[in-house]
This record gives C-alpha cells, sequence and structure tokens, in this order.
C-alpha cells in the first residue's frame, strides 16, 4: 500500500534516480575514452550506484567491465586513478554476486577489463603488480566449479605473463588457491 506522502517522493525518486544514472553514464564514457578526461581516482559517479535498483545497477556496471580502457597516452601518469577504478569495478561486480548475470560480468572483468589494465606497454616491468589481479580472485571463488576453472585456465595463460617477473609465481599460487581442486565427473556419486 502506497500512502499520500509516498506518492509525493515518487518524482523526487525518479529525478534523484536520473541523475545517478547521467552521472555513471558520463563516468563510463571516460572508462571508454580516457584521453582529455580528467581521472578521478574515486571515480564519484559510480560510486553512488549502490543506490539504483539492482537491474540499473547491473546494466551500468556491464556497460563499465565492457568499455573499460587505458589511456593510449603516458599510462605511468593515470595509472593510480585507472587501478581505483579497477578496484570499484570489482566491488560492484562482488556486490552483484546473486545475480544471474554474476558469471558473465566475473567472465568480463577478468577476460577484458583486467586484461586491458595490464595493458601498459613498455613500462609493463614496473607498473604490473599482482594487486589488480588479487582484486579479481574472490570473484572466482564465487563461480561454480566450471566456470571457476575455466577463467583460471584465462588468467595463468594470459594474465600471468603481463606481470612483474618477481610477481608471477606468487600470481599462479593465488590462482590455483581462488579456482581450488578439480572434483572429478563420479565425486558426487560415489557419495551415496
Amino acid at each position: 500500500m502506497t500512502g499520500r506522502a509516498t506518492l509525493g517522493l515518487l518524482p523526487h525518486v525518479r529525478e534523484r534516480i536520473a541523475t545517478i544514472k547521467a552521472d555513471a553514464e558520463s563516468e563510463i564514457q571516460v572508462f571508454a575514452n580516457p584521453q582529455g578526461a580528467v581521472l578521478d581516482a574515486a571515480s564519484p559517479a559510480l560510486g553512488r550506484i549502490t543506490e539504483l535498483p539492482k537491474a540499473l545497477r547491473v546494466e551500468i556496471v556491464d556497460r563499465a567491465v565492457a568499455e573499460y580502457k587505458l589511456p593510449d597516452a603516458d599510462v605511468a601518469e593515470a595509472i593510480e586513478p585507472l587501478r581505483a577504478r579497477f578496484a570499484l569495478l570489482c566491488e560492484h561486480v562482488a556486490a552483484l554476486h546473486d545475480h544471474p548475470r554474476f558469471p558473465i560480468l566475473a567472465s568480463q572483468l577478468a577476460t577484458n577489463a583486467l586484461a586491458e589494465t595490464y595493458r601498459t606497454g613498455n613500462d609493463w616491468a614496473h607498473l604490473n603488480t599482482g594487486e589488480a589481479l588479487q582484486q579479481v580472485l574472490p570473484l572466482l571463488e564465487r563461480l561454480r566449479e566450471r566456470d571457476r576453472h575455466r577463467l583460471a585456465k584465462f588468467l595463468r595463460r594470459n594474465i600471468v605473463l603481463m606481470l612483474r617477473v618477481a610477481d608471477r609465481a606468487d600470481a599462479l599460487n593465488a590462482i590455483s588457491q581462488a579456482a581450488g581442486p578439480r572434483r572429478g565427473p563420479f565425486c558426487g556419486l560415489l557419495r551415496n
């Protein structure tokens, strides 16, 4: 039952949702084309999307993950705000762990945004620490076994080679822990 006072708030709520969505859309444009844009490490617009309905949040996070790009200019100068934005994306995807699109979002985050985060050109030897990879690994633990092991395989074959040499062994161990042991096809049948 909706009271008259609640009905009076509906235009205000709709306006608030529209404002947050518009701010987030502007922020996604910076994700998609970071050249010439002022990069804010706090990424305030995306930080506010937690106030939106879950379906709208999923749509915005999906676009932000899919369109995440590094600038073509000097990556070293922009790396901290970009990594802060990547961490925020990881938090938003993790917050949607109970949504049916979560496996797709986690996969896009690992295969698109994480790979893009490590596309640092000649600066890879000092910029590509294991930090961004570590932020993705808790998402793997929330996936079904098959998806978890598929993404772990992708990370081992594609992402680890983009890390500093000193961080590779720790990254491989962390990926193995996040993926967990692989169960055989008959494990469930033998329990009974």
